[in-house]
C-alpha cells in the first residue's frame, strides 16, 4: 500500500492543530480521513472529516491510527522519507513505513490514552454573535500582532463601544503595553476573551496549508462560564477547529 508523505504529515498537523493536542486517532476508510480529538488542557478540539486522498484503503473496512505526541513517535520518521511517497504495511500493533533502504518501525499507543471527543459538536444549538471570513487585512494585522505577541503568551478578543479587537498584552497588568488591531463593528455589550497565543499561532499556521482565505472564524460567549469560543471552519465544514478561552492566563 503506497501512503502520500507530505499529505500525511499535513493530516498530522491539522489533526493535532500543529501538536497543541498531544494525542492523535486517524480513522481511514475508502473515501474519508476522520478525526475527534482535544488536549489535555481542554482548550483545543479539533474535528476532521476530509477526503481519503492519502492512502488507498479497500472494501469496506477502516483502519485506525493511534498515537502518543505525534511529533516525536511520527513525524520525524516521516522526515526521513525523500521520496513524494512511500510504501506502508498497517499491522495491528504499529505501521511499517519502507522507502528504497529505508524502513521504519512505528508503534501505536493505546486507544484508551487517547484523546477523544464524543459528540459531533462542542456544544448543541450554540449561538455565534458573530463570523467573519478570514481575509487579507486580518492576515497583515495578525502578523503585526505575532512581533509583540510572544512576550504576553495570551491573545485577547474584545469588544469596546462596538467594536471588535483583537489584542495582546497583559490586562492582569495596568500598566502593560499592547497591540492591538479593529476587525469590525458589532452590536454587542463589551467584554474580553482570553486565548492561550500559542493555540492561536498554532492555528492559523494549519489553515495556511489549505489555504487560510477558505476559512471563517465564529465567536460565541457563554455568560454564565463566563467562556469564549472561537470556531473556524471551511468552507464545507471538512475541517472544524475550536478554541477555547480562559479567565486570564
Amino acid at each position: 500500500m503506497i501512503v502520500d508523505v507530505k499529505k500525511l504529515e499535513n493530516l498530522i498537523r491539522k489533526a493535532t492543530l500543529d501538536y497543541t493536542i498531544e494525542t492523535m486517532q486517524l480513522t481511514f476508510d475508502k473515501e474519508k480521513v476522520r478525526t475527534k480529538i482535544f488536549n489535555t488542557a481542554e482548550d483545543t478540539i479539533v474535528f476532521l472529516d476530509i477526503e481519503n486522498d492519502i492512502m488507498p484503503i479497500t472494501g469496506d473496512g477502516v483502519t485506525v491510527f493511534n498515537f502518543i505526541d505525534p511529533s516525536k513517535s511520527i513525524m520525524p520518521y516521516l522526515k526521513l522519507i525523500d521520496d513524494e511517497h512511500a510504501d506502508i504495511q498497517v499491522k495491528k500493533e504499529k505501521i511499517v513505513l519502507k522507502s528504497g533502504r529505508k524502513k521504519s518501525n512505528i508503534f501505536f499507543c493505546s486507544p484508551i490514552i487517547v484523546k477523544t471527543f464524543n459528540r459531533d459538536d462542542v456544544k448543541k444549538g450554540l449561538e455565534y454573535f458573530t463570523s467573519f471570513k478570514i481575509g487579507d487585512d486580518f492576515v497583515s494585522d495578525f502578523n503585526n500582532l505575532k512581533k509583540v505577541g510572544t512576550r504576553f503568551g495570551k491573545i485577547y478578543l474584545t469588544i469596546t463601544d462596538n467594536v471588535l479587537y483583537m489584542e495582546s498584552t497583559d490586562k492582569t497588568n495596568r500598566f502593560s503595553n499592547g497591540f492591538s488591531f479593529a476587525i469590525g463593528e458589532i452590536e454587542k455589550n463589551d467584554l474580553s476573551m482570553c486565548f492561550n497565543y500559542r493555540n492561536i499561532i498554532n492555528l492559523i499556521g494549519v489553515l495556511n496549508i489549505s489555504g487560510i482565505d477558505t476559512f471563517s472564524i465564529n465567536l460565541a460567549y457563554l455568560d454564565e462560564r463566563r467562556l469564549g469560543i472561537m470556531y473556524v471552519t471551511n468552507e464545507d465544514n471538512s475541517e472544524r477547529y475550536y478554541l477555547m478561552s480562559k479567565e486570564d492566563l
